[in-house]
C-alpha cells in the first residue's frame, strides 16, 4: 500500500520554518565593519570640510589679487601721467600759481557775465 498523498493544505497549515540567524560572531563582524566604516567617514569629515573651505577662501583671495593687480596697473598709469611737465603745469595755473615773470590777473563775475552773453546770443537768434 502506498501512503495516501499529502494535500496542499496540509502541506500550507505546516508552520513554516523561521529564518536561522547568523551565528553571533558574524553579527559581531559586520557591525564592527559597519562601526570601522562610520569612524572613519567621521575622521575624514573635519578634514575635507576644511579643504573645501580653504579651496573657496582661495579662489576668492586669487580673484582679490586680480583686481587688486589691474588697479596697481591704473594707478601706475595714472602717476606716470601725473608726473609729467604739462600735467603739473596745468594742475599749478588751477592752484593760482604762476611762473616767474607772469602776472596774475583775477576776473571777478565771469559766470555772470557768460551767463548774459548766452542769453544774448539765443535773444538774437529768436529777434
Amino acid at each position: 500500500m502506498t501512503a495516501p498523498a499529502r494535500s496542499s493544505r496540509a502541506a500550507d497549515a505546516r508552520p513554516k520554518k523561521k529564518k536561522k540567524r547568523p551565528p553571533r560572531h558574524a553579527l559581531l563582524r559586520r557591525w564592527l565593519a559597519v562601526g570601522a566604516v562610520a569612524l572613519i567617514g567621521y575622521l575624514y569629515w573635519h578634514p575635507l570640510t576644511t579643504y573645501l573651505d580653504r579651496r573657496g577662501e582661495l579662489s576668492r583671495a586669487a580673484s582679490t589679487v586680480a583686481d587688486l593687480k589691474t588697479q596697481k596697473k591704473a594707478l601706475e598709469r595714472q602717476l606716470a601721467l601725473q608726473r609729467s611737465d604739462a600735467v603739473l603745469v596745468r594742475e599749478a595755473r588751477r592752484l593760482g600759481y604762476v611762473q616767474p615773470g607772469e602776472r596774475l590777473y583775477i576776473v571777478k563775475g565771469l559766470r555772470d557775465w557768460r551767463r548774459a552773453a548766452a542769453h544774448r546770443s539765443t535773444v538774437k537768434r529768436d529777434g
